[in-house]
């Protein structure tokens, strides 16, 4: 059996922000596009894994992790109002679409979950660590999930970045990057994270961090860490033979400390769950008894927000749905 985990904060964020979206709403002028573009996206990456039954979890943000925040207090930090977006009150509609799918999304069957001070991809992390489950999908077009990718003897996790329509196994990855996905942690450490507010070392493109953590990997090959990093470039700088290139390692190393930071907010093994935390993790995997009644109170819904597209072939609709156990 399969384990589906979707990052529903970032995917509402990405529908919200798609243009064709932001105009979908009721004739009394409800909006409507956020709950319909989530399900839609969520709706396709079930039906497209095929008709094998699977548990499917869709995973909240619910805070910041304190411990990032006490590492650098700037860490997302966003603004309060997003001035001119065609939504205009962006956190308001945010919230009141994310309350619309918090009421369908476990009557079609599948599961939620959320922690107080905790971020959704740290928990997806932790659930990747914790289940029992040979077969892992990570939904999400964030690339933090890439270094969770891995293809084990009793676990394979692929990451799917349905907008980009990408599916990145680990022979993919590694056929693209030349190295393996734990080592992406370092490249993202080295050019930062936009989206996260975090800036990167100075002067380090998207090529050069590629190129820096390829070399690295070539010449450490297990698994990567600071000292041996730092050696590692404290050496390239003397034997390279690229002055530019030569260059580019200088800066990593004068800013060495922020590569550091850099990586201990990027990293998804490094958050601690409590043990009670766990446990509800583990419980929330276990196969349930599905009541299929509830699928007449969210035709009921769609009714009422005029998904009139979706009601006209409804069973048709929910299909992928009935392979949730």
């Amino acid at each position: 059996m399969r384990l589906v985990l979707i990052d529903g904060n970032h995917l509402l964020h990405r529908v919200l922000n798609t243009p064709g979206l932001q105009t979908l709403r009721t004739r009394q002028g409800k909006f409507t596009g956020g709950v319909f573009g989530f399900l839609r996206a969520l709706r396709g990456e079930l039906d497209s894994l095929g008709r094998t039954p699977f548990v499917g979890i869709v995973v909240w943000d619910r805070g910041k992790s304190a411990r990032r925040l006490s590492i650098f207090p700037s860490y997302k930090q966003r603004p309060d109002v997003y001035p001119e977006h065609p939504l205009g009150d962006y956190r308001a509609e945010f919230r009141e679409q994310q309350r619309l799918l918090k009421l369908l999304i476990p009557k079609l069957g599948v599961r939620m979950v959320s922690f107080s001070g905790r971020e959704a991809d740290d928990v997806i992390a932790a659930l990747v660590e914790l289940t029992e489950f040979n077969s892992v999908y990570v939904v999400s077009e964030d690339s933090d999930y890439l270094q969770l990718i891995r293809e084990e003897k009793n676990k394979v996790v692929v990451v799917i970045r349905p907008i980009r329509k990408e599916i990145w196994s680990f022979s993919k990855f590694v056929e693209v990057k030349g190295y393996r996905p734990r080592f992406y942690v370092l490249e993202k450490a080295l050019m930062g994270d936009k989206s996260d507010k975090i800036p990167g070392v100075r002067g380090i493109g998207e090529k050069t961090a590629w190129k820096i953590t390829k070399d690295y990997y070539v010449e450490c090959g297990g698994r990567p860490d600071a000292r041996s990093l730092y050696d590692f470039l404290v050496d390239l700088v003397k034997t390279t033979k690229d002055g530019r290139y030569r260059s580019s390692i200088q800066r990593v190393v004068d800013g060495v400390g922020t590569l550091v930071r850099n990586v201990a907010l990027i990293d998804l093994s490094l958050e601690e769950f409590w043990e009670l935390e766990k446990e509800s993790l583990t419980r929330l995997q276990e196969p349930e008894e599905r009541n299929l009644k509830l699928y007449d109170e969210v035709r009921e819904t769609f009714k009422e927000l005029e998904f009139n597209e979706v009601l006209l072939n409804y069973t048709v609709w929910t299909t992928p749905f009935r392979w949730l156990v």
